[in-house]
């Protein structure tokens, strides 16, 4: 007996899906730089240990975006930082709005930290070969796009390593998110048991093709 078409529908890839081989596919073939093409093997395939030492320390040395201005939030409206206050509209780079928004504002790193060493802590953890890897396709809040991103989650205090970065309101994990599409970090934030967060979004479908690196 032949399926019905609303059968025949769910076996057909969505359009998204479908962009998404097809970019994959595109960058596999096309891109040199050894990083981006080991971060897009990673959906296939485990990394080596030099592998993800070469791709950690890339991320590291991308940082954060020193050009990419995005919208401030609006828990971060009525904050005064170095001379300017933000209010409803205001843009600005977006390592200082997540530092505004996740040290300054949420109180995750250690009161008073400068902007610089949240960067450093970002760059910390994802350089830490005991960070746990993973790959997976987020969904944008504000247009609803996925992108492909590589993530790093590491602890937020470690004694052995002199690693010491929960403030008042932090948690046990950092997450730090890095975005294919710009070549820069995304986020840093703190989350109790951030691995089960991930999962949790993954089955939201807020994050897609999600892969764990072992």
């Amino acid at each position: 007996m032949d399926r019905g078409e609303d059968d025949r529908r769910e076996d057909e890839p969505r359009d998204e899906d479908t962009r998404w081989a097809e970019e994959r596919a595109r960058a596999l073939s096309t891109e040199r730089r050894e990083p981006v093409r080991l971060i897009w093997q990673a959906w296939d395939r485990d990394l080596s240990d030099r592998e993800k030492q070469v791709v950690r320390e890339y991320v590291a040395r991308r940082g954060f975006d020193p050009s990419l201005e995005i919208p401030v939030p609006q828990n971060v409206w009525g904050i005064e930082y170095e001379g300017k206050t933000y209010g409803p509209g205001d843009r600005e780079l977006t390592g200082t709005v997540h530092f505004l928004d996740h040290a300054f504002e949420r109180g995750e790193w250690p009161d008073d930290m400068p902007e610089y060493m949240y960067y450093r802590d970002a760059e910390e953890i994802v350089l830490d070969p005991d960070s746990r890897m993973f790959v997976n396709r987020f969904r944008d809040e504000r247009t609803g796009e996925l992108r492909p991103q590589l993530g790093f989650i590491g602890k937020s205090e470690d004694p052995r390593k002199g690693r010491y970065m929960r403030g008042p309101e932090g948690r046990e994990d950092v997450l730090v998110e890095f975005r294919l599409d710009r070549a820069h970090i995304a986020t840093a934030l703190q989350r109790s048991d951030a691995a089960a967060h991930v999962e949790r979004q993954a089955e939201e479908d807020k994050r897609r093709d999600l892969r764990w690196l072992t």
